[in-house]
């Protein structure tokens, strides 16, 4: 077994007893030229830069990047979770055991037969590969169903997978290995649960879904975009390892008891909103090793011996500014409706809305500043519930009737100078 990085710089022969395999996450590089007689597993990666003969048999469950020769002779099985460079192989090679899209059916619907061979919908037991290297184009598929994956989902680079309008893509005891993108849009989820992983190399854009991590894994090796309405939950010793990867997030991110994130150098995570809420401090663990760029903090922290708590992303806004409002109100309130209002220098109301704080205890509010802001001074954001509230003060330039003024003078002096200039013309 090669369970370390290893590379072949001479001539090698693999005779007929020869069982070799390559450990999840190890590259074996061949330089030289392997003649195989016998039986190649690999899980992770194997790099080509010289000739790879093959008698025997290779099995494929993880990458073959191909850079020069691979002359076929015997069997290659490419499994439903492995990838193959088509580049100047020759012989035979399958996907063995395993639905693969090929998108013959109507508009990109997961949920008709005639998309993927042999013909049906995939089954709860089917491996699941949706690849454009055998078909020479894209596949993007519209997952709007719920479906329970407990074998594997392999989405190929180039190729995508949305899963829409309120549908749920649930894993147990699986894996779904993405190299190209997935999207959740219109309240669509995935529930990684039971031991399960998702291992991301490609793509996921939440906007308004939701990806649910419970006693599971997520390693993120590429980009999360985490956006409007979205949200990530690390529940039940869940861990979501983002060492090599990034995570936009300008909505929610929340870690339960007993869950981890691990944020390590290079990597970071990037917000305008709350990045991690971690309700249950004791025992959820924040690695953060990197930089987390936004608010980081918990409602238990925040609060202290109060009952509500409200602040603001910053102290200072300027007109056509988006001012994002956060804080936390305390379980004590039963979670009652709380008022949310920002008013002037003269108590005039500005604007006004009512939230439902979420189960961790947390809320938050975008409001653009507009021209409702026409008094120049400090502004006051209250938070309220019941008797008890939370106010937090903020400035923003004037932009009233003396702003307006100023404007339309400019204007008319531009089209003054236009026209005189039109004349001299």
């Amino acid at each position: 077994m090669i369970s370390e990085d290893t590379v072949f710089d001479d001539d090698k022969v693999l005779d007929e007893d020869t069982f070799l395999v390559v450990d999840y996450g190890m590259t074996l590089t061949v330089n030289g030229a392997v003649s195989n007689f016998g039986f190649i597993q690999n899980y992770g990666v194997i790099m080509n830069n010289g000739v790879i003969n093959n008698f025997g048999t290779m099995s494929n469950g993880g990458h073959i990047i191909n850079n020069q020769i691979i002359e076929n002779n015997g069997l290659i099985n490419n499994l439903c979770r492995g990838s193959i460079t088509r580049e100047s192989i020759s012989g035979q090679h399958y996907h063995d055991g395993c639905k693969i899209w090929v998108g013959k059916g109507d508009n990109g619907k997961w949920n008709v037969p005639d998309n993927w061979p042999p013909t049906g919908v995939p089954e709860k037991g089917d491996e699941i590969r949706i690849d454009n290297s055998d078909w020479s184009k894209e596949s993007n598929v519209i997952l709007d169903v719920n479906f329970i994956n407990l074998s594997g989902i392999f989405i190929d680079e180039g190729d995508s997978l949305s899963v829409i309008h309120g549908a749920k893509l649930t894993s147990r005891e699986s894996i779904i290995q993405n190299y190209g993108t997935i999207n959740l849009n219109n309240f669509g989820r995935i529930e990684n649960t039971e031991n399960s992983q998702i291992m991301n190399v490609g793509t996921i854009n939440s906007l308004s879904g939701r990806i649910l991590n419970d006693v599971s894994d997520i390693v993120n090796q590429g980009t999360i975009n985490n956006n409007f309405l979205g949200s990530i939950d690390n529940i039940n010793a869940g861990i979501i390892d983002n060492t090599y990867g990034i995570i936009n997030n300008t909505s929610k991110i929340t870690t339960y008891c007993n869950s981890v994130i691990k944020n390590i150098e290079p990597t970071r995570i990037i917000g305008s909103e709350p990045v991690i809420s971690i309700p249950c401090m004791e025992q959820a663990t924040l690695e953060n090793k990197s930089s987390i760029v936004g608010m980081n903090y918990t409602c238990k922290e925040k609060l202290g011996d109060n009952l509500v708590y409200i602040t603001t992303d910053k102290e200072h806004y300027d007109t056509g500014d988006s001012i994002i409002i956060t804080g936390c109100a305390s379980d004590a309130t039963n979670f009652q409706d709380l008022n949310l209002q920002i008013i002037d220098s003269e108590n005039n109301i500005v604007k006004t809305s009512a939230i439902i704080p979420e189960a961790n205890s947390s809320f938050h509010m975008e409001y653009i500043i507009d021209d409702k802001f026409g008094v120049e001074g400090k502004y006051s954001a209250i938070a309220e519930i019941g008797s008890y509230s939370s106010t937090k003060t903020f400035t923003v330039p004037e932009f009233g009737s003396l702003a307006m003024v100023m404007l339309l003078v400019s204007i008319t002096g531009i089209m003054l100078l236009t026209l005189k200039s039109r004349i001299n013309i």
